[in-house]
């Protein structure tokens, strides 16, 4: 038979061992109390920031300064911008490769509000990388590394996303085509009291008629007079064809 002694240790324990396992249960509770805003763009930004889809990846797990890199990214060595954005841009690579390489899922994905605004709930505390899979076109948002709760100890971190838009060149509007309209005099119907234009007689078309007063001169008139033992031929019939009006021919002279 058992002392009471006994029981009454029994029974200390159990209840010490009670106690002490709660508190463990809601830390664990505690650590999925993780809520992410990310916003991207806003109405002035020349772009429509809704519907641009965001995924996050967990890197690590544990609050901030105390963390433990997942067995996917348990390699690669996690900066922050405090230790300079060379470092940062360097884990950035090696973490987009690492994705790509095993083909790696997000632990969520979300799409933005009118307002570009992007929520997450409920997520374990960590450090996640965000970053753009879907948007407007010419859109580039700059991957983010994230940690949840943030350095000061909130679990609730917002975010504002980097981002480069290119605006599109407005199409050249061409220039209208001139029209020309043609001059039409108006038409003024003649009245009773407007005088007729005068009608120009036709002049008389002059004529070839001889005239009483002139003598004719004869088609052939020589104006050399033949030397000793010469005669002068008109070219008569020549005239037409060579041109030599008025041209005489000393008959037996020879000219060189």
């Amino acid at each position: 038979m058992r002392k009471p002694g006994i029981r009454l240790v029994y029974a200390m324990l159990a209840f010490v061992l009670l106690f002490s396992c709660a508190p463990v249960f809601a830390e664990t509770q505690e650590k999925a109390d993780g809520w992410l805003s990310i916003t991207v763009g806003d109405e002035r930004s020349g772009f429509n920031p809704e519907g641009t889809r965001i995924a996050i990846y967990l890197l690590a797990t544990g609050d901030y300064g105390d963390w433990k890199m997942t067995d996917n990214f348990s390699d690669i060595t996690v900066f922050t911008r405090d230790d300079g954005s060379a470092s940062v841009d360097i884990t950035l690579g090696q973490i987009r490769r690492r994705i790509d390489d095993r083909k790696l899922k997000p632990v969520e994905e979300a799409v933005s509000d009118e307002k570009g605004k992007i929520e997450f709930k409920n997520l374990s505390h960590g450090i996640y990388y965000a970053e753009m899979i879907a948007g407007p076109d010419r859109l580039k948002m700059s991957p983010m590394l994230i940690s949840i709760p943030s350095k000061s100890g909130n679990p609730q971190v917002r975010a504002v996303a980097k981002y480069e838009y290119e605006t599109p060149s407005p199409s050249p509007t061409p220039s209208p085509k001139p029209t020309l309209t043609p001059f039409v005099p108006p038409e003024t119907p003649p009245s009773e009291n407007t005088p007729a234009p005068p009608t120009r007689e036709p002049e008389p078309t002059p004529t070839n008629s001889p005239n009483p007063n002139t003598t004719p001169v004869p088609p052939h008139v020589p104006t050399l007079p033949p030397g000793p033992q010469e005669s002068t031929v008109p070219l008569e019939d020549y005239e037409a064809a060579l041109g030599l009006g008025n041209i005489q021919m000393h008959v037996g002279v020879c000219y060189e």
